[in-house]
């Protein structure tokens, strides 16, 4: 990576930082900010802006700013050092290091190292025993010796600063991994200037000392040195080294990533930095399944173990036995709490079965025996609700102005006089406002009842201002009277409560508890209007105050059996159209949390010739109601929540669609079901907007390709369909020759058993060259025939077509043509040419990238041929010794490298691996063979196999497989998916780079485009548009496709473009 790609990388880790860390990013955590003791979580995770804030501290940034905080780091460099130091990146410019600088791991290249015999060195047997530790123990544990070490970081400055090379030392050498290890002066102390600066020297990447000790099934001690370690594996016990107490979290990382199986001591030395550091651990530690217990007394009044076992080895046996028992007891009696704990939770989890919640419900049921619904006061509205409201949450929603309020309030009254209480809160109108609503409806219904002009009637402004009242007539006055005395009959019943900005779910809930307690009655509950409820939370954005009080009211419908009634506002989307539960998108979890979802909208709205601003000057306004959901009673139709309204939707569904011409009201079905599909995708597509986005552009990108066709040449078509014919003919003959006539139909061969299972070897395998023969002429030479149009193949394309999301194509499968002999009919038309731009190596060049194994990476990025590589490594010679062979040996050996490169990475077996490697590779192997082959491959690729044992644990965790890309797989028997879990993670995150590559194609490139294969794009383009900058096009979009999914994808020679004739 360059710089500025290394800068947005690490800024990208924000999240996996913080989880790795076992933070919750979606709730609270404690700030992170060392000055800052916070014992009532108040940092955050910002995903808009991926950045963390504290609210108590006001400390916070992105993840270069938390690195700096955490580690008391004020230069921009530090920080940035200190990021790739705890990230592990590799780029090939350091941020601020010179262009040249190249950061890599150490591997030492000296033959003394790992070498045991050199421990026998005086100066090194001397330093050993001096520390208390056995020759024995430093063999087990890979230690080495070299008199006359250098170190490789000092020496590569030096060669390029062009100085003097540093002094060497005798050195043991303790490694830490294979490409790390840590070199100790071995001299006594006090001889050389500055020489305690330098005893212990720390090479490659930082990693945890005998890690391995964490995956064996007894007590390991966590200490600092590596020293310590060894000074408890000479008594016998497991330990691994930190090496620094700064190195908690790569030790927690390492943690993670390992099989733990270990109960963990933790024996940092005892000063106050060891203190802070195992109360570090103990913190992260509470986020793992991993047990472990503090040593903090073991040392008694010594620094660490080295030290005590060189004053006193047999009191720091002692010591630590007594320190083992302990754990061993804590670990029994957490064993036996646990398991008392267990039983307990599984006493409760069944008592939650429904056998015991059967009795309840027997009383719940008998106790609504006499309840009836609840009418509205709208007939049709009632019968549409299956007969009235019930217990639940209602939302009516409409436009601005379009009678929302008035609507709710005349379902209000209507329940008022029914004699039911109504607890409705008005958070915008005012109470005299809704009372002066109901009193003018009153006036209108009198008139309408009395025969009475209706202009007499009142509206509320009417109702409300007094100053009127010294004009209107005694016939006007008599009309209000009589309506306030209608209003009066049952406004007792009414409860308006106003707020304006003060009335949230915590007030409503208690206005209901009071109301209850006060009256003895349940209301039923409007709320006047749910965007402007006062939020709980106050630091939440509008969309999740929306979702918690939609919630909240859900919940409190539940508790007291009571309907609540809510108004909402609608997006500006649906201003112009239908009302659907696209309305709603904008406006919380309503869609998702309301039972009944009630819409109100002009009539005519959506059709052509609509005018909204005639209909807002009706007067009656001619409004409908639309039930757009409803778990009650009518479902809402799909018509209610597309707009689509279908004609004879049960005929044409009984309809012959297996016609070759289908009629025109059929076409125009599908069309509407294709059109309804799509619409509800987009209601109910998935909540990561970044896969949908993708999904959606390519879609598009897809759709035009597809109605362009391939190019086909018919003459070329029949040559074939009647060679195909010929063939089956002679076969049908020879049959007939051998006095089978009787197995043969116009459709085939019969399929009674006794006059087939007698036939000759002879006629089965005539009959399967025939039965082959038709299903090559119906599926694939028909499959296109009846298909052309104008010459072109139009093709179906599935844009997740496979099980590892892959592309498809279907009726006909064009992707699966028999490349020989057939696909040469699709040639490209007169002055074009076709260009086949291919991803080289796509598989396994992305098996490189997700799971970075470094040996793939370099073979990609130095442009080395990776079968090559393998074949030499199967033969255990070098690349060059390989390279020098004769060419049929290598084409053999390489073609044996090439079906293990490719059959092994998707955990393919030995026994199945002989039969593969034989059928598509000509490679023939006894199964000894191929489980050397097997076993080679995986020493050869160790950073693959350790992803794809970390990703199936993942994909165990999580019960799906997900792309790089985001797209998820779900899997019913997690055990015994493993293929397709690693298979679904490499070819799926490939299809995603295919769709980045149609987005990123320019529209004069995309034009061109006529088909995709798996890693393939194939264009059909004028001869006279083809140039070095035409085909260069295509190749950036490849590889900005690449960069967007997978930026660590190696992309030297990544495409391979050819100019054809034909496919």
């Amino acid at each position: 990576m360059n710089r500025t790609e290394t800068k947005l990388y690490i800024k990208s880790q924000l999240t996996n930082y913080l989880e790795q860390q076992g933070i919750d990013i979606s709730k609270p955590f404690n700030c992170l900010n060392p000055e800052h003791p916070d014992t009532n979580p108040s940092m955050r995770y910002d995903a808009a802006r991926n950045r963390v804030h504290c609210f108590s501290c006001g400390a916070g940034g992105d993840i270069i700013d938390l690195i700096g905080l955490e580690y008391n780091l004020t230069e921009d460099k530090a920080k940035f050092e200190k990021a790739y130091e705890l990230l592990g990146v590799k780029d090939e410019q350091s941020t601020y290091g010179s262009s040249n600088t190249i950061v890599q791991d150490v591997v030492h290249t000296s033959s003394k190292i790992n070498d045991a015999s050199s421990l026998s060195d005086t100066h090194c047997m001397n330093y050993l025993n001096q520390r208390n530790v056995s020759l024995e123990t430093a063999k087990k544990y890979g230690l080495s010796f070299e008199r006359d070490w250098i170190s490789p970081k000092a020496l590569e400055k030096a060669k390029k600063e062009n100085k003097k090379f540093p002094p060497s030392s005798p050195r043991l050498i303790i490694p830490t991994s294979n490409v790390s290890y840590v070199a100790i002066d071995v001299r006594p102390a006090g001889l050389f200037p500055n020489q305690e600066n330098f005893r212990k020297m720390k090479e490659g990447k930082v990693h945890v000392f005998n890690s391995k000790a964490l995956e064996e099934d007894k007590p390991c001690f966590v200490v600092e040195g590596e020293f310590d370690a060894l000074s408890f594996l000479e008594i016998g016990y497991n330990a691994v080294a930190l090496g620094s107490v700064s190195n908690t979290k790569i030790f927690m990382n390492e943690l993670k990533q390992l099989d733990i199986r270990s109960p963990l001591i933790l024996a940092l030395d005892n000063d106050d930095a060891g203190n802070k550091a195992t109360a570090d651990l103990e913190k992260q530690l509470q986020y793992t399944d991993c047990s472990y217990i503090v040593a903090d007394t073991i040392y008694q009044n010594y620094k660490d173990a080295n030290d005590y076992l060189m004053a006193d080895k047999q009191a720091f046996i002692t010591s630590s036995s007594f320190i083992v028992d302990n754990l061993r007891v804590s670990l029994e009696c957490k064993r036996l709490e646990l398991e008392e704990k267990l039983k307990l939770e599984q006493e409760n989890y069944k008592n939650t079965s429904v056998y015991n919640e059967l009795d309840q419900f027997k009383k719940d049921v008998e106790s609504t025996k006499d309840n009836i619904n609840i009418s509205t006061g709208f007939a049709a509205l009632d019968e549409e609700l299956g007969g009235g409201l019930v217990e639940g949450l209602y939302v009516i929603g409409a436009l601005t102005s379009l009678g929302k309020t008035t609507f709710a309030m005349q379902i209000a009254d209507s329940l008022a006089n029914q004699g039911l209480d109504v607890l409705y809160f008005s958070l915008e109108m005012s109470k005299s406002l809704l009372i002066s609503k109901s009193i003018s409806r009153h006036t209108l219904l009198y008139c309408l009842q009395n025969n009475i002009n209706t202009s007499i009637a009142k509206t509320s402004r009417g109702i409300l201002d007094g100053r009127r009242y010294k004009n209107y007539n005694s016939h006007s006055l008599m009309v209000i009277e009589n309506a306030y005395e209608n209003y009066k009959e049952y406004a007792k019943n009414l409860y308006l409560r106003e707020g304006f900005g003060s009335i949230g779910i915590t007030q409503i809930s208690e206005s209901i508890k009071k109301h209850i307690k006060q009256t003895g009655k349940t209301p039923i509950v409007f709320i006047d209007y749910l965007q402007i409820l006062a939020p709980d939370d106050s630091k939440s954005s509008d969309k999740q105050k929306l979702d918690n009080s939609v919630l909240e009211l859900k919940r409190i419908s539940r508790d007291y059996k009571m309907p609540i009634i809510g108004i909402s506002s609608l997006n500006r989307a649906s201003y112009h159209g239908k009302i659907s539960l696209e309305a709603f998108k904008e406006s919380g979890g309503i869609e998702y949390a309301s039972d009944v979802l009630i819409g109100l909208q002009f009539t005519g709205v959506g059709e052509k010739g609509f005018d909204i601003n005639l209909a807002k000057k009706q007067d009656p306004r001619d409004i409908e109601l639309v039930i757009i959901k409803n778990r009650n009673g009518i479902s809402a139709d799909l018509e209610s929540v597309t707009g689509i309204s279908y004609a004879n939707k049960k005929e044409m569904q009984k309809s012959n669609w297996n016609d070759d011409i289908l009629t025109i009201e059929q076409y125009e079905y599908a069309a509407k079901d294709a059109k309804a599909t799509y619409i509800l995708w987009d209601e109910y597509k998935d909540s990561n907007p970044e896969v949908y986005n993708r999904m959606k552009q390519a879609s598009s990108i897809i759709e035009n390709y597809a109605k362009r066709g391939l190019p086909v040449d018919l003459k070329e078509l029949q040559i074939i369909k009647q060679a195909k014919e010929k063939e089956r003919k002679n076969d049908l003959q020879k049959i007939r020759n051998l006095g089978y006539e009787n197995i043969i139909t116009p459709k085939g061969f019969t399929t009674k058993k006794e006059l087939i299972k007698d036939l000759s070897p002879e006629a089965k395998i005539l009959v399967d060259k025939v039965r082959s023969c038709n299903s090559y002429i119906n599926n694939i030479i028909s499959g296109v025939d009846k298909r052309i149009e104008n010459l072109r193949l139009p093709i179906n394309v599935l844009i997740c077509g496979t099980e590892t999301v892959r592309l498809a194509t279907v009726s006909p499968n064009v992707q699966n043509f028999p490349r020989q002999g057939f696909k040469h009919i699709f040639k490209a038309s007169a002055g074009h040419s076709i260009i086949k731009a291919d991803f080289a190596g796509q598989e396994l060049r992305m098996a490189a990238a997700i799971s970075g194994e470094k040996v793939m990476l370099n073979a990609f990025n130095n442009g080395d041929d990776l079968h090559a590589l393998m074949a030499a490594k199967l033969n255990n010679i070098s690349i060059g010794e390989f390279n020098s062979k004769e060419a049929a040996w290598k084409k053999a050996e390489r073609q044996k490298a090439k079906a293990a490169n490719f059959g092994f990475l998707y955990g393919m077996g030995a026994k199945k691996f002989v039969s593969t490697a034989k059928a598509n590779y000509g490679v023939e192997l006894t199964e000894q063979e191929a489980i050397k082959v097997k076993n080679t491959f995986w020493e050869s690729y160790p950073d693959l196999k350790h992803w794809c044992a970390v990703e199936r644990r993942k994909c165990q965790e999580r019960g799906y497989a997900l792309t790089l890309g985001g797209r998820k797989r779900y899997f019913k028997d997690m055990d015994a998916a493993y293929c397709e879990q690693i298979n679904t993670a490499v070819q799926g995150s490939a299809a995603d780079i295919l769709l980045e590559t149609l987005i990123a194609l320019p529209s004069e490139i995309e034009k061109y485009l006529i088909n995709t294969v798996h890693d393939e794009l194939v264009f059909e383009v004028p001869k006279t548009v083809i140039d070095d900058s035409f085909k260069q096009s295509i190749e950036a979009a490849m590889i900005k496709g690449v960069k967007i999914i997978s930026p660590e994808y190696p992309i030297r020679d990544i495409a391979e473009i050819q100019e054809v004739d034909t496919l």
